[in-house]
């Protein structure tokens, strides 16, 4: 049975089982999301909340069809449906995503949402604080580093500066050394020196313009987290949510296990990504809102982006090979980080608002180098390099970069003849 049919039989299904179930809701059309996901539209007098409690009946007919597990939840905007998912899933490729965007943007993962399949980008511009969510093996640690390398490709590195803890000691590290950290703390001790130091940026920023927004040349300044949980009893966090957003400082934050505490008001993250989670009542405090189904995510990948409107998406995966490449271009975009510039720390240090300016211009002027990065964009197609991207890929060579690295870059992954492509342009016989 080809992927057109076993939709169909699915519909008909879902349909037949709906009538047995008394609902005269039927099924009128099927979005297929990529690989991801399924979502069958349904058209009836029903309401939300008489089908709501039959989910679980309706999941498992459809589990005994497939003969697999089966995760569906009911979505009500911008239509009423049951979305499923895919039958054969398979992760999206981080070669799929488009890398370029305006300054300041990140992408957060792929939407099917719209007529047409779109990226989903958010800067800290329109979203100043950000929370991801996701129980353990939601692909929560996958999105913060896709969403962290797209920004740090997307911004000059002395326009955005980075204060990253990592208090799991693993996703994050390498990221640590692209030329926007401005500092990298593991471990509770440094996190929370990290936390006050960052709290003391927001009080200078507040003293030396009272009632006034920075100037547009002071460079943003974003504190990562990577696990929130872990500073739960932190109170300079909840005034930089408060107060942050109009001085240019942010947040971006990601937990497994969201509490009250932990978010604080409603308001504080203007977006919030929120995988699977363990049951409704952990959805409704993650999502800010009942009812949006997250605990019925598939895993990995599958996220509810919740601000002013709510938006399903599938991530995309980036597995460490590629996270490697992707940290080696964005160091060759925006000029190598310069030696001393990133302060990784364990022992607490006294903030020095002096010292960090003098930091941020000191990196302006050793990154001139960004003022002449390729325009080069890639993945590209399979074919042979023009005489651009051939000087480019020399250049990478000349960097340390091997020719795997190179190959899987500039094509996306590697097969016998992108490598014979690369090989040829590295050793003159490009065209």
């Amino acid at each position: 049975m080809n992927a057109l049919d076993a939709t169909v039989a699915e519909a008909s299904l879902l349909t037949t089982k709906l009538r047995s179930l008394g609902v005269e809701e039927r099924v009128t059309a099927a979005n297929v999301c990529g690989t991801s996901h399924i979502v069958y539209v349904l058209a009836g007098t029903a309401k939300a909340s008489s089908i709501s409690p039959i989910v679980p009946d309706l999941a498992s007919a459809l589990a005994v069809h497939r003969k697999s597990v089966v995760q569906m939840r009911l979505r009500t905007q911008p239509s009423m449906a049951l979305e499923v998912n895919h039958s054969a899933p398979k992760p999206l490729s981080w070669r799929n995503c488009t890398m370029g965007a305006r300054p300041g943007q990140m992408t957060m993962g792929r939407s099917y949402d719209g007529p047409v399949p779109s990226d989903y980008r958010t800067s800290f511009a329109r979203h100043p604080h950000i929370l991801i969510v996701g129980q353990t093996g939601s692909g929560k640690s996958n999105l913060l580093v896709g969403a962290l390398l797209t920004l740090a490709w997307n911004s000059a590195p002395e326009k955005c500066r980075w204060h990253m803890i990592d208090l799991k000691n693993e996703d994050l590290q390498p990221l640590a050394k692209l030329p926007h950290v401005a500092s990298f703390a593991t471990g509770q001790t440094a996190a929370r020196e990290s936390v006050r130091r960052f709290a003391a940026l927001l009080r200078s920023r507040t003293e030396n313009r009272p009632g006034e927004h920075p100037s547009a040349a002071a460079p943003r300044h974003v504190l990562i987290i990577d696990e929130l949980a872990h500073l739960d009893d932190v109170d300079d966090l909840e005034e930089i949510l408060s107060m942050g957003r109009s001085k240019f400082l942010n947040i971006l934050a990601a937990t497994q296990t969201p509490t009250q505490r932990l978010i604080g008001a409603k308001q504080n993250y203007a977006l919030r990504m929120c995988g699977a989670v363990v049951d409704a009542q952990t959805a409704a405090l993650a999502t800010g809102r009942r009812g949006s189904g997250a605990e019925s995510l598939p895993r990995p990948g599958q996220f509810l982006a919740v601000g002013a409107t709510t938006e399903r998406l599938t991530t995309y995966h980036w597995p460490a090979l590629a996270v490697g490449a992707m940290v080696k271009a964005i160091c060759s975009r925006w000029g190598e980080l310069p030696p001393g510039a990133a302060v990784r720390h364990e022992d607490a240090q006294p903030w020095d608002a002096e010292g960090a300016q003098r930091d941020v211009q000191q990196d302006a002027e050793d990154d001139s180098a960004a003022q002449q990065c390729s325009t080069v964009q890639w993945p590209i197609r399979e074919r042979p390099l023009d005489a651009a991207e051939v000087a480019e890929v020399r250049r990478m060579k000349m960097d340390g970069w091997t020719q795997n690295e190179i190959t899987i870059l500039v094509y996306g992954a590697k097969n016998t003849n992108r490598n014979r492509l690369i090989k040829m342009a590295l050793e003159g016989d490009a065209e």
